[in-house]
């Protein structure tokens, strides 16, 4: 099943130990394009802030942001109601402002299957991605404050914390995995568990 998406609602996984590095590869549907404002897509935590994060912006296309909230890479494809798109998002922090790490790519070949991404991957070694440890990766977090329709639905995803080397197409199903285990931690929020793989 797919995740359907309302108001500013997102998944958070929590990395633990103390990874520099993040990678998300997702599968996700596109419901609608964002009418008032750009729509977050994902977002890479750090302990000390954002390493990058990523928008839908209302003409379809994407933006990647930097830890300073600095556009550094917007497609000139666009995504649009209908589409299937595997994106990749990838950050490895640094000692400062311009010696971490951002990865970025979308595919839509092949309902996101495609091992050809749409445009050249984003990719840079001097980026600002932050400093300290990955510590959050979040995604379908797809409403601003401004736009409260949902743009993106979730289908399929996978994280790395050792590499920014691409993962490789998703399914677009997938079961439950063992020892599975949902611990309320407010009203609002439940964090998950399961068994390493």
């Amino acid at each position: 099943e797919s995740i359907g998406n309302a108001g500013a609602a997102r998944l958070d996984l929590t990395l633990t130990g103390s990874p520099t590095i993040a990678l998300l590869e997702m599968l996700v549907d596109i419901v609608a394009t964002p009418t008032v404002a750009e729509n977050r897509i994902a977002e890479i935590m750090t302990s000390a802030g954002y390493a990058c994060r990523l928008t839908h912006l209302t003409d379809g296309r994407l933006r990647l942001y930097n830890a300073a909230n600095t556009t550094v890479y917007t497609t000139t494809a666009t995504y649009l109601t209908g589409a299937r798109v595997r994106i990749l998002l990838g950050a490895q922090t640094g000692t400062g402002t311009g010696d971490g790490k951002h990865r970025f790519a979308a595919y839509s070949g092949s309902a996101g299957l495609s091992t050809t991404p749409d445009e050249t991957m984003y990719s840079s070694d001097v980026a600002n991605a932050s400093t300290g440890t990955t510590t959050v990766v979040r995604h379908s977090r797809i409403s601003s404050t401004a736009s409260s329709t949902a743009t993106v639905r979730l289908v399929n995803t996978q994280v790395d914390d050792a590499s920014l080397t691409p993962i490789g197409p998703l399914v677009a199903g997938f079961g439950a995995p063992t020892g599975l285990t949902a611990t309320p931690v407010s009203s609002t929020a439940i964090d998950l568990s399961w068994d390493a793989v």
